[in-house]
């Protein structure tokens, strides 16, 4: 069964090498999770797993179909468990199955090729992921405390900008003081 689905992904690559639609006459692929996904090589915890769910014509879960996860481009950027560029597992009554186990080892961005074999047919699919230096959350963090800082530095800038306008329509200079927001005139 495994030569088989790996003639089948073979095949099913040459396809999408080609340009041509992928074989799926009865089964279809969609994912749940992991597309566009950073992981990170300086914290092998912080992985984004590929979560793909598989369905029948009729739109039913398909149970117990093998699914294979295929690294592709970049090798020296990421393996499975056991340095391996392959990992297959099966469907689980929700029809989704996940690639866990994916260990990053370098930055760059690289290509999953996932394929579903089953009964009603075939159906491939491609995420798309990058291995970056530090965790999401991290920069996640970091850009929210810049735009934190940007919003703030635009308010004082309009304090300041206030302050002026105000002290144009009056006889007295205004002040801006440290302590309570107070605008206008000297006390």
């Amino acid at each position: 069964m495994s030569l088989r689905i790996l003639l089948i992904a073979f095949l099913v690559h040459r396809l999408a090498l080609a340009g041509e639609p992928p074989i799926s006459p009865g089964l279809r692929i969609e994912a749940l999770a992991g597309d566009g996904g950073v992981n990170s090589v300086t914290a092998k915890n912080n992985v984004v797993p590929p979560v793909v769910r598989v369905r029948t014509a009729a739109g039913a879960p398909a149970v117990g179909i093998p699914v294979r996860f295929e690294l592709v481009g970049n090798p020296e950027l990421g393996c499975f468990a056991g340095r391996q560029s392959v990992l297959e597992t099966t469907t689980n009554a929700r029809g989704e199955a996940t690639a866990a186990g994916y260990i990053p080892m370098r930055t760059g961005s690289f290509t999953m090729n996932i394929t579903a074999l089953g009964t009603e047919g075939l159906a491939s699919l491609q995420i798309h992921q990058r291995n970056g230096m530090q965790p999401y959350s991290i920069s996640r963090q970091r850009r929210r405390s810049r735009t934190i800082w940007a919003i703030a530095g635009a308010g004082a800038a309009g304090a300041v900008l206030a302050a002026v306008l105000v002290s144009r329509g009056s006889s007295s200079p205004a002040s801006i003081s440290l302590g309570g927001p107070t605008v206008g005139g000297p006390r």
